[in-house]
């Protein structure tokens, strides 16, 4: 019997190259991205299920966090699930010494971050069903980490106006990395101010703590929203437009974007709702009433934040208004 003899043409061995290089690209990481998490006994702890919806978007924006966090600042976050492989590696190593950050590049796909002595905080991604709709993101009483509700990640993005049919587009991944990057900032405020987990009183606008640093601010919500726009300030003031990792992953750069996504959500809130009533001469101030149960009303988070990473006097005008009315129709705020 003869030998079977299999030749290719140049352009076969060239599109099987690109078939194989494609393989190793996207079907493994989705396949890493479906892989169990390395933290099943916390799962358990809580009766909780664990996620895969949203991995990758939770992976981009866990690492936008530790990038934007200040180098001297040794807690990073680190996700307790398989990385999906389409962003810089993110690896934690312990030695003698103080926390530091060592970029590795020229090594192509392996190019990452390495982060040693961090105060890391594990990140899990869970099942919303067992969660409800309360909250996207919290911190367990007495824990170091933070629990994310992967269903209500969509919900989420649709009130920055990302996606959704109120949307002025359809924001891609990145940006709403960037939304859960700044819901992750928040929780980061818990922790580094070791919040409980319990509920609190009802947060209530006030003018006089918008300016103050974090650490003078009693009511844990609007003190963890403050820690979040401090870190965004220090990162911006930075002027780290770029990264030795290649992509969108300088300080100022995520800074300056975490910044967009806050005034897409703003302003087209603001446009949609009309709550001024500019367009209808119906002002309708109830449109910032609280929903949750200690946080401010998300618009009003969110004017808040402008106003603290960009003042401009129409934005304090607004808030005055607000709290104006609130105050004369004795409103829940």
């Amino acid at each position: 019997m003869g030998t079977l003899d299999i030749t290719y043409s140049r352009a076969e061995l060239s599109a099987r190259k690109r078939l194989l290089t494609f393989m190793w690209c996207t079907l493994l990481p989705m396949l890493a991205c479906c892989s169990g998490s390395r933290e099943s006994g916390v799962i358990e702890k809580y009766g909780m299920a664990e996620s895969i919806e949203g991995r990758s978007i939770a992976e981009q924006a866990i690492l936008l966090v530790n990038l934007v966090l200040p180098p001297e600042v040794p807690t990073r976050l680190e996700a307790t699930w398989p990385s999906c492989g389409y962003f810089p590696a993110q690896t934690f190593a312990g030695k003698s010494g103080g926390f530091a950050t060592t970029f590795v590049t020229g090594h192509g796909f392996d190019n990452g971050v390495v982060f040693t002595n961090a105060d890391i905080v594990k990140v899990f991604l869970l099942d919303g069903d067992l969660l409800g709709n309360i909250e996207t993101a919290f911190v367990p009483e007495g824990e170091h980490y933070i629990f994310i509700n992967s269903r209500s990640l969509e919900r989420l993005f649709q009130a920055f106006y990302m996606s959704g049919t109120e949307a002025m587009q359809q924001h891609n991944s990145f940006d709403k990395a960037l939304v859960l990057a700044l819901v992750m900032l928040h929780e980061v405020g818990h922790i580094h101010f070791r919040d409980s987990g319990k509920y609190v009183k009802p947060a209530r606008l006030n003018l006089e703590e918008i300016g103050k640093p974090s650490g003078t601010i009693t009511n844990r919500e609007v003190r963890a929203d403050r820690y979040a726009t401090e870190i965004l300030q220090i990162a911006w003031l930075s002027k780290e437009m770029k990264s030795p990792l290649y992509g969108p992953y300088g300080r100022a750069f995520i800074s300056s974007n975490v910044f967009r996504a806050i005034a897409t959500g703003s302003n087209s809130f603001d446009f949609r709702r009309d709550p001024r009533g500019i367009l209808n001469g119906k002002p309708n101030p109830a449109l910032f009433k609280q929903t949750g149960y200690s946080h401010l009303n998300i618009y009003v988070r969110l004017l808040v934040m402008l106003q603290q990473l960009d003042p401009a006097e129409d934005q304090m005008k607004e808030l005055r208004w607000i709290d104006e009315m609130f105050a004369k129709n004795q409103s829940p705020r």
